[in-house]
């Protein structure tokens, strides 16, 4: 099963990444941007690993695009594909929060002409 939010999610960040990637050497002569690179990967690969784990889901339907749903299930019913692409995906999310983090304390710690 996939959630239309999760799909619309990879969507728009998939365009975002063709856009960095496209402009790529412009963000590595910025020192200011070159450290939010690496927690937008590691989202982009969770939000990957969100939308792949619908394909394994027995929720519903393999296939089908949700409009919202509630979660009532647990991992107990879930394939072991399942459970270890939502693992990717909550571990990846955990990770680029915390390397977000420590991008924008660095940015903010910085010197004041680092700055811009």
């Amino acid at each position: 099963m996939f959630q239309f939010g999760e799909v619309l999610t990879l969507a728009i960040s998939a365009v975002a990444a063709a856009y960095l990637f496209t402009n790529w050497t412009r963000i590595r002569s910025a020192p200011t941007l070159r450290p939010f690179a690496l927690p937008l990967i590691v989202m982009f690969v969770a939000w990957v690993a969100t939308v792949v784990e619908g394909v394994f889901s027995t929720d519903v339907q393999q296939g089908w695009i949700v409009m919202m749903q509630e979660s009532v299930g647990t991992a107990a019913g879930e394939s072991a594909a399942a459970v270890a692409f939502n693992l990717v995906e909550h571990v990846g999310t955990t990770l680029a929060a915390v390397l977000l983090l420590v991008a924008v304390h660095r940015l903010c710690q910085g010197r004041p002409e680092d700055r811009r």
